[in-house]
């Protein structure tokens, strides 16, 4: 009960620190945030991911400077590290800030695990084919993150079902 607190917690936080966004289509940025969240929670049964799928873009959109801070405080410091690795940090290229993601450890319910989770979410709503206004470009560059969270997501399974044997 007290993880669904904290997702309506976080989505009236997330609808108001995005007020009046929009995306690319012109719709309520909030509906990316939103869809992210249910698909974040729908691969983990987590309302941990669902949080953190609705806050990942804060620090990057709303509040650079003392974004992180301001979801520690709010949501724990759980939350605000997978937000923390969630964001791309100014000067970092795209390839290198998904190869961290990747690389990091990735134990059950850990911050890392549920910043990968919450990636691949954002990464598939990014990529949906009703969304025509990406470059070609970009949707490879998407495309090719996705694959490598993904083939890391997989080789985190194997080796896991391996050590339960």
């Amino acid at each position: 009960m007290i993880g669904w607190i904290r997702v309506v917690r976080a989505f009236c936080f997330a609808a108001w620190a995005h007020r009046g966004q929009k995306d690319m289509e012109g719709r309520p940025y909030l509906l990316h945030l939103v869809t992210v969240a249910w698909v974040s929670y729908g691969m983990t049964g987590s309302a941990e991911t669902a949080v953190v799928g609705l806050l990942h873009d804060y620090v990057e959109d709303v509040d650079p400077l003392y974004g992180l801070e301001t979801l520690r405080h709010k949501f724990g410091w759980q939350t605000a590290a997978a937000v923390k690795l969630l964001t791309k940090e100014r000067g970092v290229c795209y390839d290198r800030y998904i190869e961290r993601l990747c690389r990091m450890p990735q134990h059950a319910w850990t911050a890392s695990s549920v910043a990968s989770e919450v990636k691949i979410a954002d990464l598939l709503h990014n990529t949906r084919p009703a969304r025509g206004s990406l470059s070609e470009y970009k949707l490879l560059v998407y495309g090719r993150a996705l694959r490598e969270l993904l083939e890391a997501r997989v080789q985190l399974a194997v080796s896991s079902a391996a050590r339960r044997r």
